[in-house]
C-alpha cells in the first residue's frame, strides 16, 4: 500500500484466527490515508468478515459436484476426471465400471421412491468401502453408477467388479418391514490412449447393457469375447 500509493487487499481465502482459536473467512483492505497536502501520513485496514459468504460458496460448489441424495460425486464430476485421465500422456492403466443395479424397479414399485431413496445411499456407501481412495465413485443418475479405477489392470478391475456383484447381493435391505434381494451388472471399459471421455462412458454403459441382456449379476468387458461369462462370486 505504501509503495504503491494505492488501496491494496488480501488475496482470496485469507483466515484469521480470533483469540479464542476460531478461524474466520476474511476480506483485508488496506486504504492510504492522506493529508490535505497529498503526503501520505498513514494507513486504514479494514477486516471484513465473511465466512458465511464463503461457507455458502463452497456448499454451492459442493452441491454443484455432488449427487445430493447420495452424497457421490454426480455425472459431470466424473466426466471431468475422465476428462483429464483420457488428456494425461502419459495414460497408465485405467479403467470405467458402468453400474447398473438388478430390481431396483421392484423395490421402487413395491416400497416407493422412499424406499428407493433409502436403499442408494447404503449401495453408494458399500462402493465406496470397495475401492480405494485414488479412485471416482460417482451416481450417474437413477440406479447407476460409474467408477473410474486409477492404475488398475484389467484382471485386478475383474475381480473388483466380482466381489461388487457379491457385496451387493449380499446386502441385506429391509424397508417397512419387506425384504429386498439386490443385484447389479457391470459394464467395464478400459481406458485407451486417444479415447475420448464421451465414448469411454457410453462403451461402458453398452457392456453393461449387454451384461444385463444375458441375466443378472454379470460382468462384461467392452470388446471382449466372453461378454456372456457370469461374474465371478465367491462362495
Amino acid at each position: 500500500c505504501l509503495r504503491t500509493l494505492e488501496r491494496v487487499s488480501l488475496p482470496h481465502g485469507a483466515v484469521l484466527v480470533d483469540r479464542d482459536g476460531r478461524r474466520r473467512d476474511i476480506r483485508e483492505t488496506v486504504t492510504p490515508v492522506r493529508a490535505a497536502s497529498g503526503e501520505v501520513i498513514g494507513t486504514v485496514v479494514v477486516f471484513q468478515d465473511i465466512t458465511g459468504t464463503r461457507q455458502l460458496q463452497r456448499q454451492l460448489a459442493y452441491s454443484a459436484a455432488h449427487d445430493g441424495l447420495t452424497g457421490l460425486l454426480n455425472r459431470a464430476s466424473l466426466e471431468r476426471e475422465l476428462a483429464a485421465v483420457c488428456a494425461a500422456t502419459d495414460l497408465p492403466r485405467h479403467v470405467l465400471f458402468f453400474i447398473d443395479l438388478d430390481r431396483f424397479k421392484t423395490v421402487n414399485d413395491t416400497g416407493g421412491h422412499a424406499a428407493g431413496d433409502a436403499l442408494l445411499p447404503e449401495i453408494a456407501n458399500l462402493l465406496k468401502a470397495s475401492v480405494r481412495a485414488q479412485d471416482v465413485t460417482a451416481r450417474l443418475g437413477g440406479d447407476e453408477f460409474g467408477l473410474l479405477l486409477r492404475d488398475c489392470p484389467l484382471p485386478q478391475a475383474q475381480a473388483i467388479a466380482g466381489k461388487l456383484i457379491e457385496g451387493i447381493n449380499g446386502l441385506e435391505f429391509a424397508f417397512e418391514g419387506r425384504a429386498y434381494a439386490i443385484g447389479a451388472c457391470v459394464g467395464i471399459r478400459q481406458i485407451v490412449p486417444e479415447a475420448s471421455p464421451d465414448s469411454v462412458l457410453r462403451d461402458a454403459d453398452r457392456a453393461c447393457y449387454e451384461a444385463k441382456s444375458r441375466g443378472r449379476n454379470r460382468v462384461c468387458v467392452f470388446g471382449a469375447d466372453d461378454t456372456s461369462r457370469p461374474a465371478a462370486l465367491a462362495g
